[in-house]
Parts: structure tokens; sequence; C-alpha cells
């Protein structure tokens, strides 16, 4: 099932997203700092749990679109409506094998360290 997650979006990107998300028949799933500790393929089963929230989690800066199991045609068309927010935000991926795994501290750690790299 195709599946788009969002971290901190403002309200003009989760309309916009949202807008897009219906059009394209993807569920859009808010995840709130409450559920950041879970794994990223939990998240996307609907299996995660609501953990302990950090306060001093240091992402409350960080906007984040995660895409899970998006087909190609609808992938270009939510990068295009991405692409229209001017970098405000903070990181776009995929869910992969790997980061799978990882929970969102762990995505975002690596992903900034990827950014710096480039």
């Amino acid at each position: 099932m195709e599946k788009i997650l969002a971290c901190n979006l403002g309200a003009k990107e989760r309309a916009a997203l949202n807008k897009a998300c219906i059009n394209m028949r993807i569920r859009l799933m808010d995840i709130s700092p409450d559920m950041y500790a879970n794994k990223l393929g939990d998240l996307v089963r609907n299996a995660g749990s609501k953990g302990d929230y950090d306060a001093a989690s240091g992402l409350d800066n960080v906007s984040m679109v995660i895409l899970s199991d998006v087909d190609d045609k609808h992938f270009d068309k939510i990068l295009t409506v991405l692409r229209t927010f001017n970098g405000s935000i903070t990181y776009k991926c995929a869910v992969t094998p790997t980061n799978s795994e990882w929970n969102i501290y762990e995505l975002c750690d690596e992903l900034a360290k990827e950014k710096e790299y480039i």
C-alpha cells in the first residue's frame, strides 16, 4: 500500500501534500514526536506505539517526508509537489530495507550525514 509519512510539516505544506495524496489515493500519515522512537517499518505497518516524548529531541525544527511503496508514476508527481515548497522540508526520503529498522532519530542522523557529505 502506498503511504507517505510526514513529520513536522507546516500547514501549507501539509495541505498541498494531502491534496496530492488524495488525488493519487496515497495514505498520508502524520508522525507525532511521541512516535519518533518507533522503527520506520513499524510505522509503515501501523504497528508503532506511542512512546515517551523526549522534549529535548532536537528535531523541533526538522521537517520530513518519507515515502513508502510509492510507485514510479506517483513518486514523480509527489516530488513535483515537494519541489514547490522551495526547500522548506528538511529531508525527503524513501523507506528501504535498511532504514526500515531505524527510528526517526536514527534516520535524521543518517540524512544529516548524507546532506553534509553532498
